[in-house]
């Protein structure tokens, strides 16, 4: 389990390629009841323990065989780089409080306001993006977590595909 304190929570990154996620922020301030919230200076939720079950999950995903590319761009930074500082906004600080009207909140979020890059992400980047947090979810519930919620996953739109008639296959052929 990471070291507590007010050292950053060892992440994934420290065996490979994968970027840290707390080299800039320190814990300065710890609860002192299990489950209280620690609000920072800046009114932010400490969400150090949400934060831990994600770092934990992508060592899961390491464990499983997944490339640490893959972890770090398909599941870390969905996780880290979107779920975390909505939880942190939200006041989200432990995996339970992620309901299905908080996560509804992070799809509209997601949909109406986009991305750190541009300002209108595709149904297919939303969908990914929730898809990877119900997959946390779900190993956060094996794992034995009180999980209550789960993303609804925005439809995509139906893309159709253009496909050679059976004449053009014989033209083809006859080629």
């Amino acid at each position: 389990n990471p070291t507590r304190g007010t050292k950053p929570i060892p992440s994934y990154s420290e065996r490979g390629s994968v970027a840290s996620v707390r080299a800039s922020s320190k814990i300065s301030q710890r609860a002192s009841q299990p489950g209280e919230q620690v609000v920072h200076d800046n009114g932010m939720a400490d969400t150090d323990a949400l934060l831990a079950m994600v770092e934990d999950y992508l060592i899961d995903c390491a464990a499983r065989g997944l490339k640490a590319k893959t972890i770090a761009m398909s599941y870390g930074y969905p996780l880290r780089t979107v779920l975390m500082p909505f939880c942190t906004k939200e006041g989200v600080t432990e995996v339970s409080g992620l309901t299905n009207r908080v996560l509804n909140r992070l799809s509209v979020q997601l949909i109406e306001d986009g991305g750190r890059r541009k300002k209108e992400l595709s149904p297919d980047t939303v969908h990914a993006y929730l898809r990877v947090v119900n997959g946390f979810l779900t190993w956060a519930k094996r794992d034995g977590a009180e999980v209550t919620g789960k993303s609804q996953l925005p439809r995509r739109p139906r893309r159709d595909i253009d496909v050679l008639t059976r004449q053009e296959i014989a033209r083809m052929e006859e080629m």
